[in-house]
């Protein structure tokens, strides 16, 4: 009688140990897909983040060449041209370049 208790307890601790570790294995599991869900929404982020300086450094360098292109053909009044110009330097210092070094 004793030897088959000892049985049955036996194979009650052992269904307590697989369901244990079938457990573990899920958290496991989900613990890895947090992971790689939070690295991929960070990748996400990174990558629209240089899109958006991408192009933000756009816009300002078409606004400075199209600045410089004023200039070059003299068609705005001498108060704009003011303006213009310090437009232009406004935007040098945001990091727009002149390519061809013209103005």
């Amino acid at each position: 009688m004793e030897n088959n208790n000892y049985l049955i307890y036996s194979i009650y601790r052992m269904s307590l140990l697989a369901r244990h570790s079938k457990m573990q294995t899920k958290q496991l599991q989900f613990m890895n897909e947090q992971i790689e869900a939070r690295a991929a929404r960070h990748q996400n982020i990174t990558i629209r983040n240089q899109w958006m300086q991408a192009k933000t450094s756009k816009n300002y360098q078409t606004e400075y060449d199209r600045i410089r292109s004023h200039l070059e053909n003299n068609i705005l009044p001498h108060e704009t041209k003011e303006k213009v110009k310090h437009r232009k330097r406004d935007l040098e210092a945001l990091g727009a370049r002149a390519i061809d070094k013209i103005v």
